[in-house]
């Protein structure tokens, strides 16, 4: 759900340091995945974000506002359930690192993870169904602890008629 800045700045901040041609395959790949989202029927996803994420301006105000403005747009979309994971909890089922499950039109069941400079695809349900309880137990905690201070969720802005996402 990245903007490619964002995905940019996110390859630019690995350490070590990788060279401008892994960040950009980095980047291409996944821009390639973003592919997805335009299929038709739209696929439904389910997201958990970590809050932290949506607090630091990572790549610069600039590019941290458009990452943000993406993000409300994908969660206005009726195919696009959002959660956040509040930074007030303490732990959480997700410290291990983020992970894509995946249901294909077949039912086949998959997980994606892209860590560091592995990425994976996963269809062995040894490997998929834990990762899908962890993903049960994420929600739970998001939805449990998802009051933010001063008595309830706080927006981060809204969608335009428009079309056009408006940060507050």
């Amino acid at each position: 759900m990245q903007t490619e800045e964002y995905a940019r700045a996110v390859f630019r901040m690995w350490r070590p340091l990788l060279d401008g041609e892994a960040i950009e395959q980095g980047v291409s790949a996944r821009m390639e995945r973003q592919k997805l989202f335009g299929r038709r029927p739209a696929p439904l996803l389910s997201l958990v974000i970590d809050e932290h994420v949506l607090r630091r301006p990572l790549g610069g105000r600039e590019v941290w506002r458009g990452e943000l403005e993406q993000l409300l747009l994908y969660g206005h979309q009726r195919n696009v359930a959002t959660l956040i994971m509040p930074m007030e909890r303490e732990e959480h089922a997700g410290l291990a690192g983020p992970f894509t499950l995946i249901h294909s039109k077949n039912q086949r069941r998959m997980a994606h993870m892209e860590v560091r400079d592995v990425s994976a695809l996963y269809a062995e349900p040894k490997k998929v169904s834990p990762l899908e309880a962890t993903y049960g137990a994420l929600r739970a905690d998001a939805l449990t602890g998802g009051r933010l201070p001063h008595g309830g969720p706080r927006p981060v802005g809204r969608v335009r008629a428009d079309g056009r996402a408006r940060l507050r």
